[in-house]
C-alpha cells in the first residue's frame, strides 16, 4: 500500500508534487501495457473476435451459446473489425481506454472519499501496477468496461447523496431528471450486457438506495427525488436484463451458456478473489484485506452513509453471488474474475487503512522518539519502489513473454495461406481457439475443395507444444503419437493411433507450433462408401436411406443407428496403419455425432470401440463446426486398423432428429510396402 504525504504549506508545491506523481502513474500505465499491444489475439478474446464479432449485428444480441460473448463489447469490436479489418492493437484500444479512465475515476473517487490527494494517487498507482489490470487493459474482454461503469455509478450516487445538482442546469428540471434516469438505465444495460453478473452490483446499489430512502426521514425533498431516480433505474435495468437474457436469447441456449460459465469452488473463492485484486502481491493478501477493513472502519466513523455505500458496493455483489449459489439459484459460485471490477473499491479502502495505520504509527513515534513526517515519506517512497520493482519483474518474467509467445501465430497464418488448395491440414485440439483466426478459415476452404473435387494431395499435421521439443522422436520410442491422440481418446487402444517417425517430415517450426507433412507414399485412397453396397436390411430396420437422385449420393437418416458393412476390398484386411475418413454432415440439430470406424462382427453383434468417436481435429471453429449455422459441415474421423468391417455410427445425444451424410472419402495411411501385399 502507498500513502503519499504531501506538504500542506504551499499550494504550488502541492500542485507540482501532484502532477509529478500523476505523470509517474501515467508512465507506469504505458510502460506495462503498450509493449505487445499488437500481438495476435489469444484465448477468450480470440474466441470472442473469431466468433461473435463476425456475426451480423442483430445476431450478436441473440447468440449466447457461451458466456464469452460480452455483448456490448462484442458490438464495439464487431464494428472495428468490419470497418478497419483485423488489427489487433485497434481491437484492444477500447479496453486500453477503459483502463485509463478507470484509473482516473479510481483516483477521483479515492480522493473524494478520503479527502486526500495522496490516497487518490496511491490507489491509482496500485491499479497501474496490478497484474490483472495490466492484463485486462490489453485484452479484448469486458472486465474493465464494467469496472469503469461501476466507478461512474458510485460517483453519481455520491453526487446525489451530497445534494449536488444535476449537470444539466440549463435544461428544465424535469427534462434533466429524465436524461439522468436514462443515463442510469444505460449504465445497468451496458453493464449486464457486457457481463451478466454486473446485475449483482446493480442489486447492491438498489438495496443501499432503498435503505437510505426508508431510513432517511431527515432527507430534503430534493435529495429524496434525486435518489429515487437511480433507484427506479435499477428496476427498469432489471426488466431490461430479463429482456436481454430471457426473451431475446433462446432458453436452451441460455441454459447451455449458464452450464458452460466459469465457476470457482467456494473454499477457494476468497483466495482467488484476493489474487484477482492484488496480483502479483498475493503473499501480502491477508495484510491488504486487514488494511481494507481498517479503512472501512475509519470511513464508518467519519461518514456512516458513505461507509455503508462502500461496504455495499465492495462486498454486496460478492455476497449476492454466493447467496445465489447457496440458494441453488445459480449453478455455482461465479468465477472470481467476474468480480475483478470491484478492485478499485478494495484498493482505496486498503490505502485509507494504511493511512490511518501510518497516522497512528507517526503519532506513536513522535510521542516516543521525535519521529518526523519526513521519515514516513521516505518509508512510503521505499515501499512504492519495492512494489514497482515486484510488478516490473513480474511483467518481464511472465506477462511480456506470454505476449511474445503469440507472435508466431502470424507466421503460422502465412504458412497455411501458402498451402496447396487440395492439402488437408489437421490441427491439434490442444490449440483450442488460438489457431482459428490465423488459419482455420483457409483450412475449411481446403477441405471443401477436397470433397468437392474428390482430390487430396498432401496431409499436414499442426502440433502445438509449449515445451520445446528437439525432434519428432519421443523418449526412446520410434513412434510419435501425432497430436496427442491417446489423451483425447482415452481407452482407444493401449498406444492410440501412432505414426512411425519415418512417416512424417517437419515442414515448418514457428515457436511452439510445428507443421508435420505426411510423406506422399504413405497415403492411398480407398473406395467411397457410395460404392460399398451398404444395405441396412440385415439389421431388420431402415435407419437410413440412400438418396441417389442428386449429383452427389446422400445417406439420409432419422434417429440414432449403428450399421456395419463388409469390406470386400483386399486392402481392408490389413490390420496396421490408420484409416482416414472425410465426410460432410448436415442435421437439424447439433446434438448428434456421426462417425466412420473400424469394427467386427461377433455372434451377430457389431463390435467397435466407441472411444474413437471424439474428433480431435479443428476444421472450423473450436466451439463446433456448426457454430455459424451452416447447413453442411466437414468432419474427419481416424481409426486404427482396417479389418473386414467398417462401422457407421450415428447417435443423437439429446433428442430425436434427422440428418444426412455426403461426399464420402476414405484413405489408408500405412507403410508403402503394405500396398503391394
Amino acid at each position: 500500500m502507498i500513502t503519499l504525504n504531501f506538504p500542506t504549506t504551499h499550494h504550488s508545491n502541492n500542485q507540482r508534487v501532484f502532477w509529478s506523481w500523476a505523470l509517474i502513474v501515467l508512465c507506469i500505465f504505458a510502460l506495462f501495457r503498450l509493449p505487445g499491444l499488437g500481438v495476435p489475439l489469444a484465448s477468450d478474446e480470440l474466441a470472442m473476435v473469431s466468433l461473435w464479432a463476425q456475426m451480423p449485428y442483430l445476431k450478436i444480441f441473440s447468440n449466447y451459446q457461451y458466456p464469452n460473448n460480452h455483448i456490448f463489447l462484442t458490438l464495439v469490436l464487431s464494428f472495428l473489425l468490419k470497418t478497419f479489418g483485423l488489427k489487433e492493437w485497434l481491437l484492444r484500444m477500447p479496453l486500453l481506454a477503459c483502463g485509463i479512465v478507470s484509473i482516473f475515476l479510481g483516483y477521483k473517487l479515492a480522493r473524494r472519499i478520503s479527502g486526500s490527494v495522496a490516497v487518490g494517487l496511491s490507489t491509482a498507482f496500485l491499479m497501474a501496477v496490478s497484474e490483472k489490470h495490466i492484463f485486462f487493459s490489453t485484452n479484448a474482454r469486458g472486465y474493465l468496461v464494467i469496472m469503469m461503469l461501476a466507478l461512474m455509478a458510485v460517483t453519481y450516487v455520491l453526487d446525489r447523496l451530497e445534494g449536488r445538482p444535476l449537470n444539466f442546469q440549463k435544461l428544465p428540471k424535469g427534462f434533466s431528471r429524465v436524461l439522468a434516469f436514462f443515463g442510469w438505465v444505460g449504465i445497468w444495460t451496458l453493464g449486464t450486457w457486457t457481463i451478466p453478473t454486473f446485475l449483482f452490483f446493480e442489486l447492491s446499489i438498489a438495496i443501499f438506495l432503498a435503505g437510505i430512502l426508508m431510513a432517511g426521514n431527515h432527507l430534503s425533498p430534493y435529495k429524496k427525488a434525486s435518489l429515487v431516480i437511480p433507484l427506479l433505474s435499477t428496476v427498469v435495468g432489471g426488466l431490461v436484463f430479463y429482456l436481454q437474457f430471457y426473451v431475446l436469447i433462446n432458453p436452451a441456449m441460455l441454459a447451455e451458456a449458464t452450464s458452460n460459465a466459469a465457476k470457482t469452488s467456494l473454499p477457494l473463492f476468497f483466495s482467488e478473489l484476493l489474487a484477482e485484486w492484488i496480483s502479483p502481491f498475493e503473499p501480502a493478501g491477508f495484510l491488504f484485506f486487514l488494511f481494507a477493513l481498517v479503512g472501512l472502519s475509519w470511513l464508518f466513523r467519519q461518514n456512516p452513509i458513505t461507509g455503508f455505500l462502500m461496504a455495499f458496493v465492495w462486498l454486496g455483489p460478492i455476497l449476492i453471488g454466493i447467496a445465489g449459489f447457496l440458494l441453488e439459484i445459480l449453478p455455482g459460485v461465479p468465477h472470481a474474475r467476474t468480480f475483478f471490477y470491484l478492485q478499485p473499491f478494495f484498493l482505496l479502502l486498503g490505502v485509507m487503512g494504511v493511512r490511518e495505520t501510518g497516522t497512528w504509527f507517526l503519532t506513536l513515534m513522535k510521542r516516543n522518539s521525535g519521529f518526523h513526517e519526513k521519515g514516513l515519506r521516505i518509508m512510503t517512497g521505499v515501499l512504492a519502489g519495492i512494489l514497482f520493482l515486484i510488478a516490473g519483474l513480474n511483467f518481464l518474467q511472465h506477462i511480456y513473454p506470454q505476449r511474445l509467445s503469440r507472435a508466431p501465430l502470424q507466421r503460422v497464418h502465412d504458412f497455411v495461406r501458402k498451402l496447396n488448395p487440395h492439402d488437408l491440414l489437421l490441427v491439434s485440439h490442444k490449440m483450442h481457439v488460438e489457431f482459428y483466426l490465423y488459419g482455420a478459415r483457409d483450412t475449411r476452404n481446403r477441405i471443401e475443395n477436397i470433397m468437392r473435387d474428390r482430390q487430396l494431395e498432401s496431409i499436414y499435421f499442426l502440433d502445438y507444444e509449449k515445451k520445446s521439443v528437439s525432434g519428432i522422436q519421443e523418449s526412446d520410442k520410434k513412434v510419435k503419437p501425432i497430436l496427442d491422440f491417446p489423451a483425447l481418446t482415452g481407452n482407444a487402444g493401449k498406444e492410440g493411433p501412432t505414426l512411425p517417425e519415418e512417416a512424417v517430415e517437419v515442414a515448418g517450426r514457428f515457436g511452439s507450433f510445428t507443421f508435420y507433412r505426411l510423406k506422399q507414399d504413405w497415403l492411398r485412397p480407398l473406395p467411397g462408401w457410395e460404392k460399398a453396397e451398404l444395405d441396412p436390411a440385415p439389421l431388420g430396420t431402415r435407419p437410413f436411406i440412400w438418396d441417389l437422385s442428386g449429383i452427389r449420393p446422400l445417406i439420409r437418416f432419422e434417429d440414432s443407428f449403428t450399421v456395419a458393412i463388409e469390406n470386400k476390398e483386399l486392402s481392408f484386411y490389413q490390420a496396421s496403419g490408420l484409416t482416414l475418413n472425410l465426410v460432410e454432415v448436415a442435421g437439424s440439430k447439433k446434438f448428434f455425432s456421426a462417425a466412420l470406424l473400424g469394427g467386427r462382427m461377433k455372434e451377430g453383434n457389431i463390435i467397435f470401440d466407441p472411444s474413437w468417436l471424439p474428433n480431435a481435429w479443428i476444421l472450423d471453429h473450436p466451439y463446433g463446426s456448426d457454430i455459424f449455422n451452416r447447413h453442411w459441415n466437414p468432419a474427419v474421423f481416424i481409426s486404427q486398423g482396417a479389418g473386414r468391417l467398417s462401422v457407421m455410427d450415428v447417435k443423437f445425444s439429446r433428442r430425436l432428429g434427422h440428418g444426412a451424410l455426403r461426399n464420402f472419402l476414405s484413405y489408408r495411411i500405412d507403410k508403402p510396402e503394405v500396398e503391394g501385399k
